[in-house]
Formats: structure tokens, sequence, C-alpha cells
């Protein structure tokens, strides 16, 4: 069996509206990937083949090896997901984006998925309402550049912190600001120092995942439970792409 037909294989998950509604109530997931070993040529060149042609445009642009290959893993996890929740055959996913570019599977209006990375982690969420997520490695960094992505009162509870504890909170903060943006869809349209992530309370809900101590990850979404995480490895994750 070729590995596109890999793709078609499965179960029938839709018998009924009852079973689709069913379905659309559990897909509250985030699947957790740690690109734990380089993929192989004759992997790679399969996972290239499995993306669509917009996307290997864009992986064929990338200078470092890493990058390209993160790029393509980053989209066999939604792909895999769509098929499995939606049994939607690989070469009928399609993807589009809003003008802010932010992606959407066509003709799915209540499937909704956002996809982070940071060093050799990718995390993708899915949900039934607008999700964003962000994931960010937790390493040095000058805090200066709160003055320019940071609201004055975001600054201050961050300087609030001991010194030891300052990067973790401004990684709390970052992570938090990122979710929301990508979760209503306008990006980096939005400056950072325009809003002050914790008086958004009200409006949306924002769960910090734990993966590893030394990645922080925000989840901004409508919905009151926990993503369910699901981790996952290279090996793992070609498993599901080769046998399903």
């Amino acid at each position: 069996m070729g590995i596109e037909l890999m793709f078609e294989a499965g179960l029938n998950y839709f018998t009924d509206k009852n079973t689709e509604d069913a379905l659309y109530q559990q897909i509250n997931i985030a699947n957790f990937l740690t690109i734990d070993r380089d993929l192989k040529s004759y992997e790679y060149d399969d996972l290239f083949n499995l993306i669509s042609f917009k996307k290997r445009s864009r992986v064929i642009q990338y200078r470092f090896f890493k990058d390209a290959q993160r790029a393509i893993l980053s989209e066999i996890i939604i792909r895999l997901l769509i098929h499995k929740v939606l049994n939607i055959p690989n070469d009928k996913i399609h993807f589009n984006a809003n003008i802010y570019g932010k992606p959407f599977l066509e003709n799915y209006d209540e499937f909704h998925f956002n996809i982070s990375h940071t060093d050799h982690y990718v995390v993708c969420v899915l949900g039934k309402s607008p999700v964003g997520i962000d994931i960010e490695a937790i390493l040095p960094i000058d805090l200066r550049i709160m003055n320019r992505f940071f609201s004055n009162e975001e600054t201050q509870f961050v300087l609030g912190h001991p010194n030891k504890e300052r990067l973790v909170a401004f990684y709390n903060i970052w992570t938090m600001k990122e979710s929301y943006v990508k979760y209503i869809g306008k990006g980096l349209s939005i400056p950072f120092n325009t809003f002050n992530i914790q008086n958004k309370a009200d409006d949306i809900i924002l769960h910090r995942l734990h993966f590893l101590e030394n990645v922080i990850c925000h989840v901004c979404t409508q919905s009151i439970k926990k993503p369910i995480i699901n981790q996952l490895s290279v090996n793992s994750l070609l498993r599901d792409v080769y046998y399903g």
C-alpha cells in the first residue's frame, strides 16, 4: 500500500449526525511533537510529497534543513489529525488563510486549529471554536525588549518578580499575548504593546500546557476545558503516517 493510500485508509468515523456532533465535541486536543531525530532521506521525501504544492514551494526556500524539516512535520501533524477526526483523504485536505494569514480548513467552519513551534518542538491544537497557541523555549533574553512589546502593566508585572523568576514571567506573558492574537486571527497586525493580556480574562480563556520544564506554552480558546495533551516523537508520528 502506497503512503498516499495510508492517509486514505481507516474507519468512517461519521456514521450519522449524532456521531459527528460527538466527535466535534472531542477535538479539544493538543499534539506535542519532539523532533528527537532527523528524518531519513526517504522519509523526508515521502512526507514532502504529502503536503500541498504551495507548502512545498515554501519548504524548498528554507536555507537550513532543520527549518524545512520542521515545516514539513508541522503540516503532517495537522493533516493526520484532520484525517483521523474528519476522515478526509489527504488529497482532499485543502487549507486557506484569512487576510491576516491565519490558516483554516476549507468547508469545515466548526473545525479550528493552530500550530506553533520553537527549537525542536512543534505543537498543534484543535478546537470546535477558534484557538490560538504559542510555545517558546525558555532562553536568555534582554528584558528591555518589553519596552517594545509589553504594556506598562505587563512590564511592571514581570519586573515585580525576583530576578531569577523574571524570565519565566516574561515568557508567560509573551506566550499568552501571542496565543491571543493568533486566536483572534489577526497575528502581528495587532501591536503587542497596545493591550494588556491580563485584562482579557473576561473575553477569553488561557490555558498553560505543561510539556517540559524548558518550554512555556499557552492556548487561547473559548473552552473551559484544557486541551488533552498527546505527546509524539518522530517515530510515533511516522508510524501513524505509514501504518495508520
